[in-house]
């Protein structure tokens, strides 16, 4: 997820709107590392013939939850730069 265009609002609003960003960026993270541990369990527990499809989807779980997570530590970092300036 992008952080909202801010720069024409108030302070306080543009603030209040990338902490709402913020907490939506955290929550997809979360649900993409819940999603990276259900793929991981499901490759563990693959029968021989699945591992290799099981292994695939696992990747694929880790790299959307790596995006999701970048993400949401970009919008910390703004979210701090501008408050803290």
């Amino acid at each position: 997820m992008r952080a909202p265009r801010v720069s024409s609002l108030p302070h306080s609003t543009a603030i209040d709107h990338l902490i709402d960003a913020m907490l939506e960026c955290y929550l997809d993270w979360r649900e993409a590392a819940s999603n990276a541990r259900a793929a991981y369990r499901a490759w563990c527990a693959a029968l021989a013939n699945e591992r290799r499809l099981r292994l695939g989807a696992y990747l694929s779980a880790l790299d959307q939850e790596e995006c999701a997570a970048a993400a949401y530590a970009g919008i910390v970092y703004e979210v701090t730069t501008r408050l803290y300036r």
